[in-house]
């Protein structure tokens, strides 16, 4: 994430830590974050959001039922 955040034009932020556990996505409210992606024409944007989305994973794992 921090590394897709040095893109020109991209601004974003993260509402989980690393080692969080992540609910089901069920509303825009339990999103783990966000990227918004600004530049001189649609396709620069694309450019970036592209790439921005490359750089930007997630680790999971299934929980435990215990």
């Amino acid at each position: 994430f921090e590394e897709a955040m040095t893109l020109p034009g991209i601004s974003g932020g993260l509402f989980v830590k690393p080692g969080e556990i992540v609910p089901e996505l069920k509303t825009d409210g339990s999103r783990t974050g966000w990227i918004i992606v600004t530049g001189e024409t649609r396709e620069a944007c694309i450019t970036v959001a592209d790439r921005a989305f490359e750089l930007v994973r997630f680790e999971s794992e299934v929980a435990s039922s215990d």
